[in-house]
């Protein structure tokens, strides 16, 4: 991914951790689903190829 692509999905990873009660380390699952909040087509594409690489599941018991 592109350095852009990158602060857009920290940038909608933070959001989506604003008010969080129980914040934590994000999860592979977290990262899956704010990609998908991105408005780059590219980015959850990405994510899901990075995961799949690293061998990590989008389980939300699996740390990323």
């Amino acid at each position: 991914m592109s350095l852009g692509q990158l602060q857009q999905l920290g940038r909608a990873a933070k959001a989506s951790r604003e008010g969080d009660t129980t914040p934590g380390r994000l999860t592979a699952s977290d990262f899956v689903r704010v990609s998908g909040q991105v408005k780059d087509p590219k980015v959850p594409l990405e994510v899901g190829k990075a995961a799949a690489a690293c061998g990590i599941l989008t389980d939300p018991a699996s740390p990323l």
